[in-house]
């Protein structure tokens, strides 16, 4: 009796999401303009990307626990999307680990991130990258002894990551200019 009531298709159809919530509202046209922008300020990214010459650069999504490294494999989860739509590659080695969105890997199989340029990093288990790199799990992956990653230990930043949407996409902003420097420094 209040508003028009919706299904959304959940964080990650975010355009889908937009155009539903905008249609229920009677504002269609104005769903699409702002997936229209928000697909403008990613594509204004993946240029850059492209300029810089990290295109085709090899990416992870990863988090940490003690003694272990917790890799994303799923290619539609919002960080993983995101960094594939700048033209960056998940690592061969972790894409064929199949489509689960968090694998652990032990000090025996931390070498699948041997040929990673950019680790996108989430906090997870409450430690810092200080406190991370003091295990030796995380001491065998080049890329972040490379210093070529982002570590985002805001919990806003990271619900901005898994829904994309208008109000967000400035806050990732920096962040995805970051990675594509960071792994064009690995070219």
């Amino acid at each position: 009796a209040i508003a028009p009531t919706v299904q959304t298709a959940g964080a990650r159809d975010w355009r889908s999401n937009i155009l539903v919530i905008a249609d229920a509202i009677g504002q269609p046209e104005a769903g699409e303009q702002l997936v229209a922008e928000v697909e403008g300020k990613i594509e204004a990214v993946a240029e850059q990307a492209e300029e810089l010459g990290a295109t085709g650069n090899t990416f992870a999504v990863v988090s940490f626990q003690p003694d272990q490294v917790f890799v994303c494999t799923d290619q539609e989860y919002g960080p993983t999307d995101l960094m594939l739509t700048l033209g960056l590659e998940m690592t061969p080695e972790i894409a064929e680990l199949g489509p689960n969105v968090c694998t652990p890997l032990s000090l025996e199989t931390v070498d699948l991130l041997n040929d990673t340029d950019y680790l996108l990093i989430f906090q997870f288990g409450g430690l810092t990258v200080e406190e991370a790199r003091e295990q030796a799990v995380v001491n065998a992956i080049p890329a972040l002894q490379k210093g070529r990653f982002d570590f985002i230990e805001d919990s806003a930043l990271g619900i901005a990551f898994d829904d994309i949407n208008p109000l967000s996409i400035d806050l990732l902003l920096p962040t995805l200019e970051s990675a594509v420097e960071k792994a064009a420094q690995a070219g």
